[in-house]
């Protein structure tokens, strides 16, 4: 979940929460006031019932007419001792001559006459609009309420993602940030303290690691060169040794001992210096190759040395495949995939060929599958070989990187499959 979506998520729940409490704050406040109101009305209309009774002038006309009702009823000492003396209260009262009810507010308030008798005086006010009043009071505040809710995460959405803006181009730069290809620091003008802090530190970090990235390769194309002279000389004495003619059985093996892990210790050598040559952009020169044409040759050679493990290839009908690459670079992509393939296949295991004009795939039988998070890696082997280093598939996706190929692996129904995807073919 991006850092945005979880801001803006939080922030709704606070919303949510904080809006709701304020909306039935303010509904019930205002239907308070409302009430208030019509209390009001009603103390004023008996106040001037109250004075007119007492002054014996003619009481108020009540009726369709008008907005309310009373009644002024005598009661007893012990009715006003026991009640109080002002009442507020809801119910229902009768219309005119129709019988039906309908809701009031109903005022109850016990007064004396002049002789000290104890008068109940109750007034009520028709209150069937005020309810319609109060039901769109509540539409207006619930869709004030999505109207503010909305508002508000729109706003702090723009708000946010203008103020993240330094941290989203950092993230870009750093997805984007390749060390083979010397990429220029980070530069974002921003007047955030905090932004500037990260963006220093992330250059710093940067800095070392090209500086440790250079060391190690430096280090890796001097050992590789180093490592040939030495290596040439004792091959060629040991090949003079070897020709000698008085040499007994046992001296030769023990010659073939020390021989061979020299030559693997050669391959190595010469791939290590390869793949450094290929990091550093040595081979930049590009033509049309065919690729079918080095697919021929590479499976005839392979299917000679590897003779013994009778292996059954699967190659399909002759169609050309022309890609644009260094020819020294394509020989070794597609060698090194091929070589790939018939090494770690078992003795009468298939090899199945096939491509198109965006893609070619190499598919070969085997037991279980392979991590494909680190198939790629340099010196990685599943299982370890004689006819492997580890660097062949290191070096195939070195010279995929170079060009914008896509190199992949997956296990599907007991085969390896490679699958290489070109972007200019």
């Amino acid at each position: 979940m991006k850092l945005i979506s979880r801001i803006m998520i939080n922030m709704a729940i606070v919303l949510v929460i904080g809006l709701s409490v304020w909306s039935v704050l303010f509904y019930y406040s205002l239907k308070n006031k409302i009430m208030r109101e019509v209390d009001g009305s009603l103390i004023q209309i008996s106040e001037n019932i109250m004075q007119r009774y007492l002054s014996k002038t003619e009481l108020p006309l009540q009726g369709s007419e008008t907005s309310f009702a009373y009644t002024v009823t005598p009661i007893t000492e012990n009715y006003a001792n026991t009640h109080p003396h002002l009442l507020f209260s809801t119910g229902e009262i009768k219309t005119d001559n129709t019988g039906s009810r309908q809701p009031a507010r109903i005022l109850q308030t016990i007064f004396r006459n002049a002789d000290e008798h104890p008068i109940l005086l109750q007034v009520s006010s028709p209150i069937l609009h005020l309810q319609e009043l109060r039901l769109a009071i509540l539409k207006g505040v619930a869709y004030l309420y999505l109207t503010l809710f909305t508002l508000i995460l729109i706003i702090n959405f723009l708000v946010i993602q203008y103020n993240m803006s330094p941290l989203y181009a950092l993230l870009r730069w750093m997805n984007e940030f390749d060390l083979k290809h010397n990429n220029a620091l980070f530069r974002y003008t921003t007047r955030v303290r905090e932004f500037q802090q990260l963006n220093e530190a992330a250059n710093q970090q940067v800095g070392r690691m090209k500086q440790l990235y250079d060391q190690q390769r430096q280090f890796v194309d001097n050992a590789a060169h180093e490592m040939q002279t030495p290596l040439a000389v004792c091959l060629n004495q040991l090949e003079r040794i070897q020709q000698k003619t008085d040499l007994t059985e046992e001296l030769q093996a023990d010659l073939y001992k020390i021989q061979r892990p020299l030559k693997r210790l050669g391959r190595l050598q010469r791939d290590l210096l390869q793949l450094t040559r290929i990091e550093n952009g040595a081979y930049f020169e590009t033509s049309e190759v065919n690729i079918e044409t080095l697919i021929h040759v590479f499976c005839e050679d392979l299917q000679e040395v590897f003779e013994y493990k009778n292996l059954h290839l699967q190659l399909p009908s002759p169609h050309p495949l022309f890609v644009t690459l260094n020819e020294q670079l394509a020989e070794q992509l597609i060698g090194n995939l091929l070589r790939n393939a018939w090494v770690h296949t078992a003795a009468e295991g298939q090899i199945r060929i096939d491509w198109d004009a965006h893609q070619l795939q190499i598919l070969n039988s085997g037991e279980k599958t392979l991590d494909p998070e680190r198939i790629f890696e340099r010196f990685y082997q599943a299982e370890r070989t004689e006819h492997s280093n580890g660097l062949g598939l290191a070096i195939c996706r070195s010279v995929c990187e170079q060009y914008n190929f896509r190199l992949t692996y997956d296990y599907t129904n007991g085969m390896h499959r490679f699958t290489l995807r070109f972007q200019n073919s």
